[in-house]
């Protein structure tokens, strides 16, 4: 059994892990923009790059408080995004999804509760940022 981790070319965004008997059977299963590289490996933490598995790095994310008033009014900012499109989903008692371009983003929230906020731009580790609203 070959065990390999397919991977999309040219990003090196890790799909899945799959097994092939022999390597007649690897070939037949390429695919036009995507690859194979050997080995499991967990698209979580890792990508390829210049073919070699490489670990995502980290955002140097910062937020100026970890709770905010439910007002509408109190605002959260978070900075430290990567240049390019980043997605931001709100999770908790009131959920949201944005992209956002510049390297931060700031908002408010009128229910109160405990909220993450999940942060993903690839290749960076996806990060999450808990808060509480009250």
């Amino acid at each position: 059994m070959i065990l390999v981790t397919e991977f999309e070319i040219p990003s090196g965004r890790l799909i899945l892990i799959r097994g092939f008997p022999d390597e007649a059977t690897l070939d037949l299963n390429r695919q036009n923009g995507f690859d194979f590289i050997e080995g499991e490996h967990d698209p979580a933490l890792f990508f390829v790059k210049e073919g070699v598995i490489t670990e995502r790095p980290l955002m140097d994310l910062t937020t100026d408080q970890s709770s905010i008033k439910a007002d509408g009014l109190d605002i959260l900012r978070v900075s430290g995004f990567p240049m390019g499109m980043t997605t931001c989903r709100l999770i908790g008692p009131v959920c949201e999804e944005w992209d956002e371009s510049l390297d931060h983003t700031a908002f408010t929230v009128n229910v109160p509760g405990s909220y993450r906020l999940m942060i993903s731009q690839f290749p960076f580790k996806n990060e999450e940022i808990t808060f509480n609203a009250a």
